[in-house]
């Protein structure tokens, strides 16, 4: 069963626009969910005053427009949810309590061709919100543009730009061991990437980061390899954890400080085969922190 082809336009007493909840096939396709909420303000730290908030969700609302949990074959595609102080797309808890193998723990949830604008996260993957995929996806304007918090989670072409945080990986049952693959994370005013107290890795392959300073916290075995990088990254890694930039472009032509590289902590960081536009490799963006 399914909808498609029409504007929803949620009161503002209703919590999740679309709550689906032990369903199998569900399909979403073609329509706009407005939850009415106001335009957040971006800059002036009203809203996720520091990236670790998003750790502990600081500031997030009540209200979703489309909330996934026990079910799975749902697919979402060509969707607006817009408008919203708690989360755009939001998955947990795919599994059935007592049995991770069954009710979509496996299968995942489809979303593609869609978008979230305005809200305080415009994709939240929460625990054993698993095995799921999404392609050709957008957030704009959003506290945070995606985050992802469960394990096993794929990204392809997935554009996070003009927000606060446009990349969010954190803490969760069973986190991080996924992909982003291709897609932008430019013009976020805080952090165009935020990685924090993750323990399975995490790779980013062609992505490019452009004009949003990229945070590596506490976290093991990080990657982002093949992208095109226009701005400064920090790395605070403890004892016996690392993270590797690699093959990367480092363009300094907008003036947003790419090339800037700090690490703190006893852990190690590890740059290697990357180059500046100008075809130049030194040390600045090479060797080991």
């Amino acid at each position: 069963y399914g909808a498609k082809n029409f504007i929803v336009t949620i009161a503002p007493s209703v919590l999740n626009a679309f709550f689906i909840n032990y369903a199998d096939g569900v399909v979403l396709e073609g329509f706009t969910i407005n939850g009415g909420h106001s335009q957040f303000n971006l800059f002036d730290g009203s809203i996720v005053a520091t990236a670790l908030d998003l750790e502990d969700l600081v500031g997030v609302g009540t209200r979703s427009g489309i909330f996934i949990q026990h079910s799975e074959g749902v697919k979402i595609d060509k969707m607006l949810v817009k408008n919203f102080d708690g989360f755009g797309y939001r998955l947990a808890n795919l599994g059935t309590v007592g049995g991770a193998n069954v009710y979509g723990f496996l299968e995942g949830v489809d979303i593609s061709n869609s978008a979230a604008q305005n809200c305080y996260m415009g994709y939240r993957y929460g625990d054993r919100g698993e095995y799921s995929r999404a392609s050709n996806i957008k957030a704009i304007h959003c506290a945070c543009g995606i985050s992802v918090c469960a394990g096993n989670i794929t990204i392809v072409n997935g554009q996070f730009d003009n927000n606060r945080v446009g990349t969010h990986v954190g803490a969760g049952g069973n986190n991080s061991h996924g992909s982003f693959i291709g897609g932008t994370n430019n013009h976020n005013s805080l952090r165009g990437a935020f990685i924090a107290n993750i323990i399975n890795g995490h790779l980013f392959t062609g992505v490019n980061f452009f004009d949003g300073h990229i945070e590596i916290y506490n976290s093991l075995g990080v990657n982002i390899t093949g992208g095109l990088i226009a701005s400064e990254i920090t790395a605070t890694l403890n004892a016996n954890q690392g993270a590797m930039i690699s093959n990367n472009i480092f363009s300094s032509t907008g003036g947003y400080n790419a090339g800037t590289i700090n690490k703190t902590g006893a852990g190690k960081l590890f740059l290697d085969n990357n180059r500046f536009t100008s075809g130049k490799a030194d040390t600045t963006i090479n060797g080991i922190l």
